[in-house]
């Protein structure tokens, strides 16, 4: 008898479908996925907003990132894994806590440091952070006059938008110490809002997506790059799911750029 019905359609759980897991404990992977919805408000009518829903947003849209890991990414220069085995695996969420606003935080930090010790064994080597570099500034943001004159005396290294769009991404890159341990933080504003549409602030003039690979692949065959972290994405505010599409795109030319860099040979 012809059956009346099919299976469901696949719907992503998991970013791109990559297992997952839930025992840190045991965890044995190359890279791991985290979402981590829970931030600290600006006010008390911010603890819940819709930044909470960008992991499940990214994730929801990755099933329109690729068409298959054995694809050819022109971003990439080739497959994602280039022939390699690579175990990618999706750790969920840290869990929020309405009666502990700020506890999510500790579980995050004990949550990153199992992922390191478990995969990468490199958990150590984020204790001392030499330089930051911060790329993309542009308009009117949150700082204050003292908070930016802070950030410079701290050291912080501040490149305009216009500067990088100036000067472009290899003087940028070679102003970074070469063979260095270099950790990512991608706030979704920093990016043009062609690019990244679902921000609180949109902001003109900002890093486009080329650049913003051009910068993983460089940091990735400069020295080490021991994560990547994608942050103030607001889903109610996406087109077409546009953000989370290129957010998605991102980690894997991370992942891309990390396996080509030979972290894993």
């Amino acid at each position: 008898m012809t059956s009346l019905t099919v299976p469901p359609r696949s719907v992503f759980t998991t970013f791109m479908d990559f297992p997952f897991v839930h025992d840190l404990d045991r965890l044995d992977a190359h890279f791991a996925i985290i979402g981590m919805p829970y931030g600290d408000p600006y006010s008390i009518d911010e603890v819940t907003n819709d930044q909470t829903n960008a992991p499940t947003a990214v994730r929801r849209a990755s099933a329109r990132v690729s068409r298959g890991l054995e694809r050819w990414d022109f971003d990439i220069g080739g497959t994602l894994f280039d022939g390699k085995i690579i175990n990618v695996v999706d750790v969920g969420d840290v869990p929020g806590e309405a009666r502990d606003l700020s506890g999510h935080y500790r579980d995050e930090v004990n949550g990153a440091k199992e992922g390191y010790s478990s995969t990468i064994r490199r958990a150590s080597e984020m204790n001392h952070i030499h330089d930051i570099f911060q790329l993309g500034i542009r308009g009117q943001g949150s700082a204050r006059a003292e908070e930016v004159e802070a950030a410079r005396r701290y050291g912080a290294n501040i490149i305009t938008s216009r500067e990088l769009h100036r000067e472009g991404i290899e003087t940028i890159l070679a102003r970074i110490p070469d063979n260095g341990r270099y950790y990512i933080s991608i706030d979704a504003d920093g990016l043009d809002p062609a690019v990244i549409p679902a921000v609180a602030a949109p902001q003109p003039g900002g890093i486009t997506y080329p650049q913003t690979i051009d910068i993983i692949q460089g940091l990735c065959r400069k020295g080490r790059v021991l994560g990547l972290d994608f942050v103030e994405l607001t889903p109610a505010f996406d087109v077409n799911e546009i953000s989370s599409i290129t957010a998605g795109h991102i980690i894997l030319n991370f992942i891309g750029a990390a396996v080509r860099a030979g972290y894993f040979d």
